[in-house]
């Protein structure tokens, strides 16, 4: 198994890629995804932004991480505006970093599939789901800062 840099290693990721709406219409996303290590666990933080030519649309995520402990997977909790709580957890697989989570209640699901090129670059493809609809998807990348 090949060694992750991604939540592994205090960074900051910078975002950029594509989001898809309910209707498939895409927009320019951009946004810094901030990992650092705590007494409590790994913090996680990240912004994404949507780029309309009108305006844009900002996203926030607070995200708590257990470390893996040894293990392949492990939890995490996330407070997102626009969702609320979320929880779920990361596996990994190979050269990927999987995320599944659900909103409390089950409402809204997550999934996402982290895919690593190296140890400063990784692919995010993944999706939010109600029920039996997609509400939206992306596919950007990670690039790790100083």
């Amino acid at each position: 198994m090949r060694s992750h840099s991604f939540l592994f290693e205090p960074a900051c990721w910078s975002v950029q890629g594509k989001y898809y709406g309910m209707d498939g219409s895409s927009v320019p996303a951009e946004g810094e995804t901030l990992v650092s290590h705590q007494a409590d666990g790994w913090r996680c933080d990240g912004v994404t932004r949507l780029l309309w030519p009108e305006e844009s649309l900002e996203f926030t995520m607070a995200c708590l991480v257990r470390p893996f402990c040894g293990n392949d997977w492990t939890t995490w909790e996330a407070d997102t505006p626009g969702f609320g709580i979320m929880h779920g957890k990361y596996v990994l697989a190979a050269d990927a970093i999987l995320c599944l989570g659900q909103t409390l209640g089950g409402a809204f699901t997550l999934s996402e599939c982290l895919v690593m090129l190296d140890k400063n670059r990784y692919l995010s493809r993944g999706a939010i789901v109600k029920g039996s609809s997609k509400m939206s998807s992306w596919a950007v990348e990670f690039l790790r800062g100083d």
